[in-house]
């Protein structure tokens, strides 16, 4: 009996998944002393946006119109906290591409109820990205995607989503 297959045909299963494994993460990262898992956790978060943006956009070639859209279709918070296009370019490439973030941002462990970004004079120049928020507003993104109707098996994206804009809006 083989008892390590994952169906990853069945959309609805990568998104249980994904917001098992934040939710666990994201818990482990709260109760870990040391601070040691937050920036993993910035990245996987980082990487269930591009898996996201992907499953609903899939014929949509370009990674960073797939992101911009889905942000800006679906985390309007952040989009009016920071932009969908300054997330993918400042935040979301250096996160994939390097566990880190583009000046002018920190990360920070605020509050979920807190803005997205805020200045301290304790670091001037720089825009204090809430960490919390992100990923408190993720995990119920994701908990929102599992409460929608079952997902057929070859699910392409979820069907509320609007058409991508057209190739120069982006």
């Amino acid at each position: 009996m083989r008892k390590h297959i994952y169906d990853t045909v069945n959309k609805n299963n990568v998104i249980r998944s994904m917001a098992a494994a934040l939710s666990t993460w994201h818990q482990a990262a709260e109760n870990d002393r040391k601070d040691e898992l937050w920036i993993p956790l910035w990245v996987y978060a980082c990487s269930c946006i591009d898996a996201l943006a992907t499953l609903a956009y899939p014929t949509v070639q370009s990674a960073r119109k797939r992101i911009v859209t889905y942000v800006s279709q679906n985390f309007p918070d952040l989009r009016s906290g920071i932009g969908a296009k300054k997330f993918y370019d400042k935040m979301r490439c250096r996160a994939i591409h390097s566990a880190s973030v583009s000046k002018p941002f920190l990360l920070e462990r605020g509050k979920a109820t807190d803005p997205y970004l805020r200045q301290d004079s304790g670091y001037p120049n720089r825009d204090l990205f809430n960490l919390t928020r992100f990923l408190d507003d993720l995990q119920n993104h994701l908990q929102g995607l599992q409460s929608v109707t079952p997902v057929p098996p070859h699910w392409t994206g979820p069907t509320s989503f609007p058409t991508p804009p057209a190739s120069g809006e982006v």
